[in-house]
């Protein structure tokens, strides 16, 4: 068994079983048409041949090369494009498949060993099991791109190059493996670096995240991620409500989002030089967008999604950031918590998510009382007022937003707008306005697992009177005071 960091299968259909196949030897994925021209050759499996934009591709069968049933002739059949041989001169050929599925990055791959010793390598090397799948149905075979260009009598074919493409800008411009998939009726590609799996039916569960892009969240491999409309974030529009759609799940530094789409179309490699200028009067957020694919078999064109804005794109790092572990024992209390029904009167009950922060020391907040979560704008009115701690004013969603230290309001040194993850959190206050509190970064979302009550007359602003909380599981259990911002925020405007 070895660990698999960093390397990425698509998952096929071939003969009724899924195999996975590394991304790196896919170029991409085309329906297959209802017939194959002839292509003579000696191996047994090849159907025949297809002409992809300038090249004539031998296309072979893999189901009996594997003992599988041969692919039946069906709307769904697809033809995988691998690119073989080397980067100076790559070859290709044609898997005639079922169908593909998403693209998967296990954590672990098992070695299959040749029947025979010291016999070469079979079609299958190794194994690996699918996340949340059962025992019996979640174990897949990787088929290895290198063993079936050895085949005796499989014939491959040089690569035809674009027009006005040479040697020197094949070899200066590598092609990215990218997701396409749709979404609302357009067509989208994605980085597949930024890919971790696609989940088909996920059930999007109500949360206190939900509002704006944010539609709720899932539970996906014992984490909770939080799900963004995808159309809205691109300016395309806005996803019809639903209880269960299929998602994307992306790798944003160190945190996980979910993108509702509604289906993958294949992987294909792409270079940067073969992207088509995007007609910029037509997107809503051109930023987002490193360009346009060509259209293929008169397809519709596709929008390739800019990996680079996407890391930087503030809303995002903020939702990705709040994902976490689902603790093992959510229902786990202590004998200092109140009842279940004086809690659930309180509003904060040992099912009440609080959000978690850094200032001097780390502090929790009741998620239903932060209506936002943003970045610091590196630009902001000038304070109209000289209250403690107040860093300006930012028009937000048509009305003035005041930002407020929050470590200069608590007495504590150096404001939290000195940091680079200074993140500000927006909390409705009385009188129909808001507070965004600035604070110096987020620890994350977690359930609150045991409580102790504040006294009535506590002072919100002095740490040591207020409620306490634990949070966490395991060696990430940890005691902290709570503090509530909307009773901060009435007692600063009382001043």
């Amino acid at each position: 068994m070895m660990a698999a960091t960093g390397l990425r299968f698509g998952l096929i259909r071939v003969g009724g079983c899924t195999l996975g196949i590394d991304v790196a030897a896919v170029r991409e994925v085309i329906h297959c048409p209802a017939a194959l021209a002839p292509l003579p050759g000696a191996a047994a499996e090849l159907r025949g041949a297809i002409d992809v934009r300038g090249s004539v591709v031998p296309v072979l069968d893999p189901a009996p090369l594997l003992g599988l049933a041969a692919a039946l002739p069906t709307p769904q059949r697809v033809i995988l494009l691998l690119r073989l041989g080397t980067a100076e001169r790559p070859l290709l050929l044609g898997l005639l498949l079922d169908g593909v599925g998403s693209i998967v990055a296990p954590a672990r791959l098992h070695g299959l060993e040749p029947a025979v010793a010291d016999s070469a390598p079979g079609l299958l090397t190794h194994a690996f099991a699918l996340d949340d799948a059962p025992a019996d149905a979640g174990l897949v075979a990787v088929l290895d791109p290198a063993a079936l260009a050895r085949l005796a009598g499989a014939p491959l074919v040089a690569e035809a190059r674009e027009a006005g493409e040479t040697g020197a800008t094949a070899a200066a411009g590598p092609r990215e493996p990218c997701l396409l998939f749709e979404v609302g009726g357009h067509g989208l590609a994605i980085a597949a670096a930024l890919v971790e799996t696609t989940v088909p039916q996920a059930q999007i569960l109500g949360s206190e995240l939900r509002g704006g892009l944010c539609l709720g969240v899932i539970h996906h491999h014992g984490q909770e991620i939080p799900v963004v409309d995808s159309l809205q974030l691109l300016g395309l529009g806005r996803s019809p409500a639903a209880a269960l759609s299929d998602v994307l799940v992306l790798r944003l530094g160190a945190g996980r989002l979910a993108l509702v789409l509604d289906l993958v179309r294949d992987i294909r490699h792409l270079a940067a030089q073969a992207l088509l200028p995007l007609p910029f009067l037509g997107l809503r957020r051109p930023e987002l967008f490193a360009g346009l694919l060509p259209p293929e078999q008169e397809a519709a064109p596709v929008l390739l999604l800019r990996s680079a804005a996407l890391l930087a794109e503030p809303v995002l790092q903020a939702l990705a950031g709040l994902s976490h572990p689902i603790p093992a024992a959510r229902s786990h209390r202590r004998a200092e918590l109140a009842s279940p029904e004086a809690a659930e009167a309180a509003g904060q009950g040992p099912q009440t998510s609080y959000l978690t922060y850094r200032l001097d020391t780390e502090l929790g907040t009741p998620l239903t009382q932060v209506r936002e979560i943003m970045r610091l704008p590196p630009q902001r009115g000038a304070a109209a007022s000289d209250a403690p701690g107040m860093l300006g004013l930012l028009l937000h969603r048509g009305q003035a937003l005041p930002l407020v230290c929050l470590r200069t309001v608590l007495g504590q040194a150096r404001p939290s707008a000195d940091h680079a993850d200074a993140m500000v959190l927006v909390v409705d206050d009385e009188g129909g306005g808001a507070v965004g509190w600035v604070v110096d970064g987020l620890t994350g979302i977690e359930p609150a697992r045991w409580l102790r009550e504040a006294p009535a007359d506590a002072d919100p602003r002095d740490l040591s009177l207020q409620a306490l909380v634990e949070v966490g599981g395991g060696e990430q259990r940890r005691t902290l005071p709570v503090l509530e911002l909307r009773r901060l925020s009435r007692a600063c405007s009382a001043r």
